[in-house]
């Protein structure tokens, strides 16, 4: 159970650099692709972020997998996030987060709920290409902590919409997305 929070934790890689920064104003969907100890699963997510100023953001998302043997897992995240600029193509940024999680196989659900915290930075290598990675830790009331480390990949198509790929190995759960951004 303590591995389901990790799903959790990849919702909302930053949005691209534009002429004014890097933005945190983006709704993301995406499918999803897990391997949880050998089990396979795969499904979509639905993320974004809204900044509340310069250097605050509050970002939310959900995300559904159906895995190997019946079993299906439903994720939710809500939390805040501080990014500062260390130059024009350069932010560092950490975030916490509520996080839950429901596991159901055969009629059977288990559920889950506790913390995140997470750290990374944001590259722009070009006006169309954005790099990003980070490490995630989670810690549930019915499981033990987990750390994830990340990295991203985003290449923006117009000024508004991004495609992006993200790839995050945990202790026991590697995951891989691939999704669309609107920036607003």
């Amino acid at each position: 159970m303590k591995r389901l929070l990790v799903i959790g934790l990849v919702f909302g890689l930053p949005a691209a650099a534009s002429a004014e920064g890097f933005s945190y104003d983006y709704i993301d969907a995406g499918y999803i692709q897990s391997d949880i100890s050998g089990i396979d699963g795969d499904g979509f997510g639905i993320a974004g972020s809204m900044s509340l100023n310069n250097n605050w953001h509050l970002f939310a998302g959900y995300q559904t997998q159906d895995f190997d043997f019946g079993v299906d897992l439903d994720a939710l995240q809500a939390g805040a996030g501080f990014n500062t600029s260390m130059s024009e193509n350069l932010d560092v940024f950490a975030r916490v987060s509520y996080i839950w999680a429901e596991a159901e196989a055969g009629g059977f659900a288990v559920d889950d709920d506790g913390f995140g915290v997470g750290v990374g930075v944001r590259g722009a290598v070009s006006e169309s290409v954005e790099l990003n990675g980070g490490v995630e830790y989670t810690d549930g009331d019915a499981s033990d902590g987990d750390t994830a480390f990340n990295a991203g990949f985003l290449f923006n198509v117009t000024e508004q919409v991004a495609l992006g790929l993200n790839a995050s190995f945990g202790d026991d759960i590697d995951m891989y997305t691939a999704g669309v951004r609107w920036n607003f």
